[in-house]
C-alpha cells in the first residue's frame, strides 16, 4: 500500500469537474478531463505546474478505474512536465510530492509493461523526493515507505540483492521516522509501515537466511496485531501476513508450534475475510483460502493426518473457484492445489491425483504473461518438475522425467544464487538426474546429480528442516554410483550420509524418518551382499521390521518397505540357509505385490523379487507349487512394458533359467513363451533413444539370449518362430538406423543427448499412434510376417550357434528347412574363431599395403596348417552338411552356372570365412572346396537382404552404369602407409570403362570429403581405393580415409541417392566386424548396405596392394560381361559372380595355399 502524497485538485474547478466526470462516465469523457489534457499539452510553453500535477493525479485515478494505458502515459507526461516547471519556477516546495507521484505512476507502468527504464526512473524520482525533505517533515516516513515499495518491485523482477537491502533500509527508516506511538491509533500509516517492513525482512530472510530478519519480521507482525482495533477491516490481511511469516519460520526451522500458530492465524484470516463481498475483498478472500490450504498441507506432510489433506484440497479448490480469470494470483492458486494433490498422491498413490496435479501446474505456468520477466515462474516450474518426477516414479514414462528435468533446470536458472529455496531446487534436480541415470545409464547424469546435491547440502545449515532430505537424496545418488562401479567408499559414504540425516531428525517425529531408515536398511543389506559382514544384515532386518510395523495400512510407500524387508531376509537366507527366512521373504514380497496398483512401474520389480524367492524355495524343498508360482510371478513381471526394462529382462532370464534347469516340470510351450518375452524386451534394452555407443554396449550382452531362444523354437519344431526371432535379434542397431533414415538429418542437427531423446520420444509416439490404426499393427516391425523371399531360387542360410544346439535354417521362398549340425558346438566355434584370429594377428594383418603382405609370400607350414585346419572344420561341420541337404555337392567347370547362397551366420561364425571352407592339403590336391560348388554372399540380416533385392528390382539396370572412383595413394594422416598400387588400380578401372558414360575419378588431393559428397549421388557404382577405419561402438562413424579427412558412413547416409547400386571397398578390414558383438555386423560393408547400396564387396582383413589390382581388374571385367550379356535375372546385380571369378584369377596367380591373399574378399547383399 502506497501513501498518497498529493491531494485532489480542489482549487481547480475544471480539473476537479473532469475527475468527477471520469468517475461517473466509464466509457467517454469528450469535454472534461480529455479537453483539460489537450489544453495543457497545447499551451506553449505549458504553465501552472500545480495544475499539471493535479491533472496527472486525475488521469491516474481514471486509469485505476478504466485501465486504459493511454491515461497512464498521459499521467506520466503531466507529472514529468510539472517536475520540470517546479525545478525552474517558484513552486519548488511542491517538487518532492510531484516526484513521489511520478515514481508511483512509473512503478505502475512498469508492472504493466515491464520496461526497466520505468522502474529505474521511478526509484530515481523517489530517491530525489526523499532527499529534498528535511528529516522532521511529516511526509518523510511516507516517502521512505514508497521508495521501499519501488525497490521491492525491482528486486522481485531482477533479483539484485542490493535492491532488497535498500528496500529494508527504506522501510526501517519509515518506521523510525514515524514518531507516532503504537497506542496512537489516529495514524493511518503505522500498521502499513510495520507490515511492509516485516514483509521486506521476510523477503531478505528467504534469500539470505539471516535468522534475525525472521525474528524481527515476526516481532513487527505481532506489533501490528496488537495495535489493530477490534473489527478493523484490515484484520484478515494482517492475520494472513502473520500466518505466512510463521509458515516461513516452520519451513526453515521445523518448530511445530510455528505451524500451529500459522494454522490459527490463517483460519482467523479466512473467517474474517470471507465476510466481505466487494470485488477487492473477494480477491483477498482467494488469498486467505489459498494460504490456509497450503498451511494444512504442511501439517499433513509433517504429521500425516488424513483430515488435514482433505480439508486442504477442499479449501484450495474454493480458492481457485473465487479467483477471477486473468487475476495474477490464479496461477499461484492452481499451482498450490496441484502441490496438495501431489501430497495426497505420495501418501495414497491415486493416479487421478498425480495426473490432475500436473495438469493444474501446467495451466498455472501458462497463465504467466508472456512479456513478464517471470513468465516462467521458478517456483511453479520447480513444483511441476517435482510432480513429473513422482509420476515417473510410479508409471515410468520417460517423457515425464525429460519434462521434469527441463522444468527443474529452468527453475534453477531463474532462481538467484542467494535465494534460500535454491538448495532444495538443486537437490530435487539431482534426484531427477539420478533417476534418469538409473534408466538410461549415462554417467554424466549421475556425476551432475552428486555435484548438485553436495552443493545443496553445503548451502543448508544443520538447523534447516530440509537438510535431512537433502542428505537422504545425496545418499541415494552415492548409492547409484556404488551400484555402477562397486567402490566400497561410495556405499560407506552413502550410509554415513543417511545416518547423519537420521541424526538430524531423530527427535522430531517427522514422517520422512521412516523413508530415510528404509533407505538405510536397504543399503546395509546391499553392503552385506558384497562384503558379508553379518552385523550389516542384522541391522538391516531390524530396521526394516520396525519400518514395516510403523507404516499404516494404505500408505503408498508400504510395498517398497515390504520389498526392502524381503530382500534383507533373502540375503540372510542365502548366507545362512534358515528356512524361516525364505518363508518370511516370500510373505513380504507377496504382500508388496498385492498392495501395488496394476499400472505402478514398481510392480514388475515386486513380481521379480517374489519369483526369485519362490525359485529359491523350490530349489531347496522341491515344491511344485513354488515352481508354478515362480513362473506366474515372472510372467506377470513381463506382461506389460512398465518401468525399467532391465528389471523385466532379469525376470525373463530367471524364467528361462527355471524352465531350462527343470524341463520336465512345464510343457515346451511354456519355455517358448518365456523366450518370447526376451524378444519383446530387446528394443527397450537397446533403446533407440540411447547414444549409439550405449546401444552397442547393451546389445553385446544380448546375443546369447537370442540364439538360445531360437534353439528353443527349433526344439519345439517352431521353425517360422525361430526365423522370426533370429531376424528380430540380429542387427538391431542397423535396423534402427535404417528406420530413421528419413529423420536422420533432423536428429543430427543437435548434438545434445536431451534433444536427441526428445525427438526419439516424439518419433516413438507417432509410431505407436500409427500402429493403433487398423491395418497398420505391424508398421515398421521386422519379422516373418513379411520375411518370405519373393525370389525363391537362391537360398538364404541362417546359422544359429547356441549352447544347447547348433542348426542351419534355410529359407527358399516361403519354405523353411532345418539342417541339424551335430558336429558344430558353440564352444568349438569360439575356439576356431580364436585360432583363426590368432593366426591373423601373428601375420600382422593391420592395414592395406604391400608391406603387410610379406607374410603371405612365405608363410610357414605350421601357420598355414592351422588355418587350413579351421577351413577343413568349417567344411566338415558346417558347410558340407548344408550343401548336401540342398543337393549342391556337384562341382561345375562353368562358374557362371554355379548356384548362389547367401549366408547369415551368428556368434563366432560371423568372423570365419564360410565361402572358403574346404579340405586343403597344402599341395594343391583335389579335396572339396565350397567355391567349387557355390557362389557365396553374406547378409547382416534378412530384412537387409530384402531391402537390397527390392531396390535392385525397382529400377532398370544399365549395362555400363556410371562409376565414382576414389583413389587415395598417399593419405596425409600420420600412421597410414602409402598405397603404391592405388594409381594402377584406378588406371585399370579407367581402361575398362569408356569415358563417355559420365564416370568420375577423384584421385589423391582431389579425393576430398566435400568432393565425394557433392558427387556420389550422381553415380550408381562407387569404388573406394584407400585406407578404411572401423569405429567400434559407433559404426556410423566408421570411415574411409580421404585426402582431407575421414568420409564417414553417417555423412554418406545423408547424401546417397536412389541410384546407388554397387560399391567396391578396396580398403582394409571393411567386413571384419566386432568379436565382442558379432550379431550387429558392425563393419563398413554392412554399413554401405545401410547407406543404400544393393551389393557391396568388402574384405575380412587387410589386403595386399598388388593383389587388389588383380582382383579389381578381373571383377569389373567379368561384371561388365555379365551386365552386357543379358544373362542376369531381374533383381540380380552380378557382383557376387564377378567377385567369385576375380578371386579365382587371384587364387591362380598367388597359389591356393596363400589363403590370406584370396580368402578375405567377400560380397554382401545382392
Amino acid at each position: 500500500m502506497e501513501y498518497e502524497t498529493t491531494t485532489p485538485p480542489a482549487d481547480d474547478l475544471r480539473v476537479r469537474l473532469a475527475l468527477i466526470r471520469a468517475r461517473i462516465d466509464k466509457d467517454d469523457d469528450p469535454e472534461g478531463l480529455n479537453s483539460a489534457l489537450r489544453r495543457m499539452k497545447s499551451s506553449k510553453p505549458p504553465r501552472h505546474p500545480t495544475r499539471l500535477g493535479k491533472l496527472g493525479h486525475a488521469l491516474r485515478a481514471r486509469y485505476n478505474r478504466l485501465e486504459d494505458s493511454r491515461d497512464l502515459d498521459d499521467s506520466i507526461w503531466a507529472y514529468r512536465r510539472a517536475v520540470q516547471l517546479m525545478e525552474h519556477g517558484t513552486e519548488h516546495e511542491r517538487l518532492p510530492g510531484c516526484l513521489d507521484a511520478l515514481g508511483r505512476v512509473l512503478t505502475r507502468r512498469f508492472n504493466v509493461g515491464f520496461d526497466c527504464e520505468d522502474i529505474d526512473q521511478a526509484i530515481s524520482a523517489r530517491r530525489r523526493a526523499l532527499a529534498l525533505l528535511p528529516s522532521e517533515h511529516p511526509h518523510k516516513p511516507g516517502y521512505a515507505h514508497n521508495l521501499g515499495l519501488s525497490l521491492s518491485v525491482r528486486f522481485e523482477h531482477f533479483g539484485e540483492i542490493q535492491d532488497l537491502e535498500d528496500a529494508v533500509a527504506a522501510h526501517r527508516s519509515a518506521v523510525d521516522l514515524d514518531t507516532t506511538s503504537d497506542s496512537d491509533l489516529a495514524s493511518p500509516h503505522k500498521r502499513t509501515q510495520l507490515s511492509c517492513l516485516a514483509q521486506a525482512l521476510l523477503r531478505r530472510f528467504t534469500h539470505l537466511g539471516k535468522r534475525e530478519d525472521l525474528d524481527d519480521a515476526l516481532t513487527m507482525h505481532y506489533r501490528v496485531i496488537d495495535i489493530l482495533p477490534e473489527g478493523h477491516v484490515d484484520a484478515a490481511t494482517h492475520y494472513c501476513d502473520l500466518g505466512n511469516a510463521l509458515n516461513i519460520s516452520f519451513d526453515h526451522f521445523g518448530d511445530p508450534e510455528d505451524l500451529e500458530g500459522a494454522i490459527s492465524a490463517h483460519r482467523l484470516a479466512v473467517s474474517l475475510g470471507t465476510s466481505h463481498v466487494d470485488g477487492e475483498r473477494s480477491e483477498r478472500t482467494a488469498d486467505f483460502l489459498n494460504f490456509y490450504g497450503n498451511t494444512l498441507v504442511r501439517r499433513f506432510d509433517r504429521f500425516g493426518e488424513l483430515h488435514d489433506i482433505e480439508e486442504a484440497i477442499s479449501t484450495l479448490r474454493r480458492a481457485v473457484d473465487v479467483t477471477k480469470e486473468g487475476h495474477n494470483s490464479r496461477a499461484d492458486c492452481l499451482n498450490d492445489l496441484g502441490s496438495a494433490l501431489l501430497s495426497r498422491f505420495r501418501r495414497f498413490g491415486s493416479q487421478d491425483d498425480i495426473h490432475e496435479s500436473i495438469s493444474l501446474q501446467r495451466i498455472a505456468l501458462s497463465l504467466r504473461p508472456s512479456r513478464h520477466p517471470e513468465s516462467e515462474n521458478p517456483h511453479i516450474l520447480s513444483a511441476l518438475g517435482f510432480s513429473l518426477y513422482h509420476r515417473y516414479e510410479q508409471i515410468g514414462d520417460l517423457q515425464d522425467i525429460e519434462d521434469a528435468l527441463s522444468a527443474q533446470y529452468r527453475a534453477v536458472e531463474l532462481m538467484p544464487d542467494e535465494h534460500i529455496k535454491l538448495a532444495m531446487m538443486l537437490t530435487e534436480l539431482g534426484n531427477s538426474l539420478a533417476i534418469r541415470f538409473r534408466r538410461l545409464g549415462e554417467h554424466k547424469d549421475l556425476n551432475d546429480a552428486i555435484s548438485l546435491q553436495r552443493r545443496a547440502v553445503d548451502l543448508m545449515l544443520d538447523e534447516h528442516p530440509d537438510k535431512p532430505m537433502a542428505l537422504n537424496n545425496l545418499a541415494g545418488s552415492l548409492y547409484c554410483r556404488f551400484e555402477s562401479f562397486e567402490k566400497r567408499e561410495d556405499i560407506d559414504d552413502a550410509i554415513s550420509t543417511l545416518e547423519r540425516a537420521l541424526d538430524l531428525i531423530k527427535y522430531t517425529d517427522r514422517p520422512e524418518e521412516l523413508d530415510f531408515a528404509d533407505n538405510l536398511g536397504y543399503m546395509l543389506c546391499q553392503r552385506f551382499n558384497l562384503y558379508h559382514e553379518s552385523h550389516d544384515v542384522e541391522a538391516s532386518i531390524a530396521l526394516q521390521r520396525r519400518i514395516v510395523d510403523s507404516t499404516p495400512a494404505g500408505h503408498a510407500g508400504k510395498p517398497n518397505r515390504l520389498s526392502g524387508l524381503g530382500l534383507a531376509l533373502q540375503a540372510r537366507f542365502a548366507a545362512f540357509g534358515d528356512v524361516d527366512d525364505i518363508d518370511d521373504t516370500i510373505s513380504a514380497h507377496r504382500e508388496a505385490v498385492d498392495l501395488t496398483a496394476g499400472e505402478d512401474q514398481n510392480k514388475p520389480t515386486w513380481h521379480t523379487n517374489l519369483g526369485i524367492a519362490l525359485s529359491g524355495r523350490f530349489a531347496l524343498l522341491g515344491r511344485v507349487d513354488d515352481f508354478n508360482s515362480a513362473v506366474t510371478s515372472f510372467m506377470a513381471a513381463t506382461d506389460r512394458p512398465l518401468g525399467d526394462p532391465r528389471i523385466r529382462l532379469i525376470a525373463v532370464q530367471e524364467l528361462v533359467k527355471l524352465h531350462t534347469t527343470h524341463p520336465t516340470t512345464r510343457p515346451p510351450s511354456s519355455l517358448l513363451t518365456a523366450h518370447s518375452r526376451v524378444l519383446d524386451v530387446l528394443p527397450e534394452i537397446v533403446w533407440i533413444g540411447y547414444a549409439l555407443d550405449r546401444r552397442y554396449h547393451e546389445s553385446a550382452f544380448l546375443n546369447g539370449l537370442v540364439t538360445s531362444a531360437v534353439a528353443a523354437a527349433i526344439d519345439a519344431s517352431a521353425l517360422p518362430q525361430a526365423v522370426e526371432w533370429l531376424e528380430e535379434g540380429r542387427s538391431l542397431i542397423w535396423s534402427q538406423v535404417l528406420s530413421l533414415l528419413d529423420v536422420q538429418k533432423k536428429l543430427q542437427l543437435s548434438s545434445a543427448a536431451d534433444r536427441h531423446r526428445r525427438l526419439i520420444l516424439e518419433y516413438e509416439q507417432l509410431v505407436k499412434e500409427i500402429r493403433a490404426c487398423a491395418g497398420f499393427e505391424d508398421f515398421m516391425r521386422s519379422g516373418m510376417k513379411s520375411a518370405n523371399l519373393e525370389d525363391g531360387r537362391d537360398p538364404v542360410v541362417f546359422l544359429n550357434v547356441a549352447p544347447a544346439r547348433c542348426d542351419a535354417l534355410i529359407l527358399v521362398g516361403r519354405e523353411i528347412r532345418l539342417v541339424e549340425l551335430p558336429d558344430l558346438t558353440q564352444t568349438c566355434a569360439e575356439s576356431m574363431r580364436a585360432l583363426w584370429n590368432a593366426q591373423l594377428a601373428q601375420h600382422g594383418v593391420r592395414q592395406r599395403g604391400h608391406r603387410a603382405m610379406s607374410w603371405a609370400r612365405g608363410a610357414d607350414n605350421e601357420r598355414a596348417s592351422s588355418m587350413k585346419g579351421v577351413l577343413s572344420w568349417l567344411w566338415t561341420s558346417v558347410v558340407h552338411p548344408i550343401l548336401q541337404s540342398l543337393g549342391l555337392v556337384r562341382p561345375s567347370v562353368d562358374t557362371s552356372s554355379l548356384p548362389h547362397i547367401t549366408w547369415c551366420p551368428t556368434g563366432a561364425l560371423t568372423q570365419l570365412p564360410l565361402h572358403a571352407a574346404g579340405i586343403y592339403d597344402g599341395q594343391g590336391g583335389t579335396g572339396p572346396r565350397a567355391y567349387d560348388f557355390i557362389v557365396s554372399s553374406y547378409t547382416p540380416s534378412l530384412s537387409a537382404l530384402q531391402r537390397c533385392r527390392a531396390g535392385a528390382r525397382s529400377r532398370s539396370r544399365a549395362s555400363e552404369p556410371s562409376i565414382l572412383v576414389l583413389a587415395q595413394s598417399h593419405t596425409p594422416r600420420p600412421g597410414l602407409s602409402p598405397l603404391e598400387n592405388v594409381a594402377a588400380e584406378s588406371a585399370c578401372i579407367r581402361a575398362l570403362l569408356p569415358p563417355e558414360h559420365g564416370h568420375t575419378f577423384l584421385e589423391d588431393e582431389h579425393a576430398t570429403v566435400d568432393a565425394v559428397l557433392s558427387t556420389v549421388s550422381e553415380h550408381s557404382w562407387l569404388h573406394l581405393a584407400c585406407h578404411g577405419s572401423q569405429k567400434r561402438g559407433d559404426p556410423s562413424q566408421s570411415a574411409f580415409e580421404l585426402h582431407d579427412g575421414p568420409l564417414t558412413l553417417s555423412a554418406l547416409m545423408s547424401t546417397t541417392s536412389q541410384k546407388a547400386e554397387l560399391a567396391f571397398l578396396s580398403a582394409c578390414q571393411t567386413a571384419t566386424g566386432d568379436e565382442d558383438n558379432p550379431e550387429e555386423s558392425a563393419h563398413l560393408a554392412a554399413g554401405m548396405l545401410g547407406v543404400g547400396f544393393r551389393g557391396v564387396v568388402g574384405t575380412m582383413w587387410s589386403i595386399g596392394d598388388e593383389d587388389a589390382v588383380v582382383v579389381v581388374g578381373a571383377y569389373y571385367r567379368r561384371l561388365l560381361e555379365l551386365r552386357g550379356g543379358g544373362g542376369l535375372r531381374g533383381g540380380k546385380t552380378g557382383a557376387a559372380y564377378a567377385l567369385h571369378e576375380a578371386v579365382r584369377v587371384l587364387r591362380e596367380k598367388v597359389g591356393e595355399g596363400d589363403l590370406l591373399s584370396w580368402v578375405p574378399y567377400v560380397h554382401f547383399g545382392v
